[in-house]
């Protein structure tokens, strides 16, 4: 969420489904790799929280190239040309499919 809103309410999306997420929803989701495949093939913009700290998934071209850029907020970002490549990029000891298949819809926001 951002800082600077006092309230806003999360949207999601599993499976084409636009989820409306409040304090009420205990229903828990978690994304899996054919779910990544698909947002980013839509060039979603992906933010998420693992282990106390944010990360996001966003795109971009370099060198005339299309590119997938992966990094924790404010640090060093990691571009790749896949999705494959995108998975097996590792923060901390874990890759970036682990992170993603063990949070759940409270700590992802895609947009």
């Amino acid at each position: 969420m951002h800082p600077n809103v006092p309230h806003q309410h999360k949207i999601i999306y599993y499976d084409n489904v636009k989820m409306h997420r409040d304090s009420s929803d205990t229903e828990v989701k978690q994304m899996n790799l054919d779910q990544l495949r698909e947002y980013v093939s839509e060039g979603r913009e992906i933010e998420f929280k693992f282990n106390g700290k944010k990360y996001s998934i966003t795109y971009g071209v370099i060198d005339g190239k299309d590119v997938i850029s992966f990094c924790e907020f404010y640090q060093e970002t990691t571009e790749v040309e896949t999705v494959d490549e995108l998975i097996k990029v590792e923060q901390d000891g874990v890759t970036v499919l682990r992170m993603l298949e063990s949070i759940t819809e409270e700590d992802i926001w895609i947009y």
